[in-house]
């Protein structure tokens, strides 16, 4: 083992990570009191982002450009980073790093409306197979992310842009771009709920210089108008108006849930949103997984999943649901339930994010929560074994330092034995 480096693996995981990506980005360094999870999602971006076979470059821009969707402005500024030379562009060092110039005008592509995302579909639909994916700002590479962008902010309605990529690329590069933009989705909700996740000193560095491109990054607009939906809802009415295509847009549903399923199930987590003013909750299927539930038993109000809580864990975590709701923000906790299945007592760790509207004051709220049952279980055990390590090496300590008392006991027992046999002794008596 190198010096410093700890024996759970965590030196060398970081090591892997900044060597990759030439610099430590701070996402992998969030949720301290849980590392394996972060190393579970570093197996997710090397699958379906950096060993992706797609080219690195495009890949990288893609990552920047879904990014101005996400209100949280980490995963663009360090995206851009990787863009423009500070890191490694999707992991790879030997892609040559993007102008400030070619990233502003990345950052400033507008969204499509009706009439120019027809156009881009129907381009997209008559193009011959790609042999290679197109290279930066192409007209091919603007109708892909157009209609990649679809498929990412609302996949309900992104039928017909799934089969117009899926016809451009071919089926197998599609589904590489589906896993792609799983990660991406992945990556903004974990930058959501670690809301002290910082930007690293170099990009301060950088838009400290760069005023307009730190007035890019910045930028909320577009993450804002995609999450109220209008722009896209404006978008896909118009084009529904011509296509007729909700049957197709129910299928996309449909298929895209399943491929979540797929990822959550991968990655042993569950998915669920909540309307506390509805008191209605939509649960992810490996839900049932998780929690143990009953064939049949689904639970679809905030109610029915504090059943399942422990007794003593109850008032708690209520206690600790209600304050959330009340003042926004995020809340980290761990609880036990019991599985319905089984009755058996397991231990949850869960990740949740208030959201609330600035207008309305609508509150929404969104999670993930996994099984940490065997986790717990095992660092109690080497809790429990480096106790006893101690004691054995606290008595081991204690006979090492009077290696000679036996030896020693002997010699005083002689020396009394002498003493008493001794002549003036024997004439005495």
């Amino acid at each position: 083992m190198r010096k410093g480096e700890r024996a759970d693996g965590k030196a060398s995981f970081t090591d892997e990570v900044a060597s990759r990506f030439g610099v430590l980005p701070n996402f992998f360094c969030s949720a301290p009191a849980m590392d394996g999870l972060v190393q579970e999602l570093w197996k997710f971006a090397k699958a379906a982002y950096l060993d992706s076979p797609l080219p690195s470059l495009f890949k990288e821009r893609l990552f920047v450009h879904l990014s101005r969707f996400c209100e949280v402005r980490y995963c663009i500024v360090r995206h851009v980073g990787f863009l423009i030379g500070h890191g490694h562009a999707a992991g790879d060092a030997s892609v040559l790093p993007q102008t400030i110039a070619e990233v502003r005008r990345l950052l400033q592509r507008p969204l499509p409306d009706g009439k120019r995302l027809a156009q881009c579909l129907g381009r997209l639909e008559t193009e011959q197979p790609l042999v290679e994916m197109p290279g930066p700002e192409t007209q091919v590479e603007g109708d892909l992310f157009d209609a990649l962008t679809v498929i990412f902010v609302d996949p309900r309605q992104a039928e017909r842009a799934r089969r117009a990529v899926a016809c451009a690329v071919g089926e197998i590069r599609f589904e590489i771009l589906t896993a792609f933009l799983a990660f991406v989705r992945t990556a903004h909700f974990w930058t959501e709920t670690q809301p002290t996740l910082a930007i690293e000193p170099d990009m301060l560095a950088v838009m400290s210089r760069e005023a307009e491109l730190a007035r890019l990054l910045l930028d909320v607009t577009a993450a804002q108008h995609v999450k109220a939906g209008e722009a896209l809802r404006r978008t896909l009415a118009e084009l529904r108006a011509t296509q007729g295509d909700r049957a197709r847009a129910e299928e996309a549903l449909r298929i895209t849930e399943e491929r979540l399923t797929v990822v959550l199930r991968a990655v042993r987590m569950a998915y669920w949103e909540w309307d506390p003013a509805t008191d209605t909750v939509n649960v992810s299927d490996t839900m049932d997984e998780v929690l143990g539930l009953l064939p049949g038993q689904k639970f679809r109000t905030s109610a029915q999943g504090f059943e399942l809580l422990h007794p003593e864990d109850l008032p708690e975590h209520r206690k600790r649901v209600g304050a959330a709701v009340e003042e926004g923000g995020t809340w980290p906790a761990q609880f036990r339930v019991v599985r319905p299945c089984d009755r058996k007592v397991i231990w949850l760790e869960e990740r949740a994010h208030v959201t609330r509207d600035l207008k309305s004051g609508q509150v929404s709220v969104a999670a993930l929560v996994w099984d940490v049952t065997e986790r717990n279980l095992l660092e109690s055990a080497l809790q429990q074994g480096d106790r006893k390590k101690d004691e054995f090496l606290a008595t081991l300590a204690h006979e090492l330092r009077n290696p000679l008392a036996p030896l020693r006991n002997g010699l005083q027992i002689a020396r009394l034995t002498t003493k008493a046999d001794s002549p003036s002794n024997v004439r005495s008596r």
